[in-house]
């Protein structure tokens, strides 16, 4: 098997998707779900957090099946679909999304964010409240923006769960 593989045609596309997809998987979760994380942690309405937690974790409790099937609902060909309907409202003509590989990088990059960013944000969160808020008050009281705040307090902070999440993520 290793052997017809190795030497078909698609071999090295096959390697140059998986990796490439999945490269572009880890970078952007990440980044989406400690961006997400920090603004969940500077938000100072916990029922408005608990209401943003809730609603981007409900995606990961669902199967990857169900999620296909809403893609599919989403994408679907001819005007059938619902992004294809919104287009057609507007006056566009529909898209096969299934008829174009180009389509499906962007596709599949932003229905592994939807899935996972919510689950993944939970852990910089948790590791952001772990911070000590004394911190936040000296550099508040040095006169530091929330970007240095974020540059020299909470991004030093959350570095190894960064890196435990990216070799897990990596693992996976």
């Amino acid at each position: 098997n290793f052997r017809f593989f190795f030497t078909s045609s698609y071999a090295w596309r096959v390697i140059r998707n998986t990796l490439g997809m999945n490269f572009l998987f880890i970078v952007f979760t990440t980044l989406c779900s400690v961006l997400f994380a920090v603004i969940m942690f500077n938000l100072r309405n916990r029922r408005m957090v608990k209401l943003y937690q809730t609603t981007t974790l409900m995606p990961s409790f669902l199967s990857w099946v169900v999620v296909g099937y809403m893609v599919y609902a989403l994408l679907m060909p001819g005007e059938m679909g619902l992004i294809n309907q919104v287009l057609t409202l507007f006056g566009a003509e529909p898209v096969d999304w299934y008829a174009r590989a180009a389509y499906w990088p962007v596709i599949l990059l932003l229905v592994k964010l939807w899935h996972g960013v919510g689950y993944n944000s939970l852990f910089y969160y948790a590791s952001m409240m772990g911070i000590d808020a004394s911190f936040f008050e000296a550099a508040q009281l040095y006169g530091a923006t929330k970007s240095q705040q974020f540059s020299y307090i909470i991004l030093p902070s959350l570095k190894p769960v960064i890196i435990v999440m990216t070799l897990l993520n990596i693992g996976n």
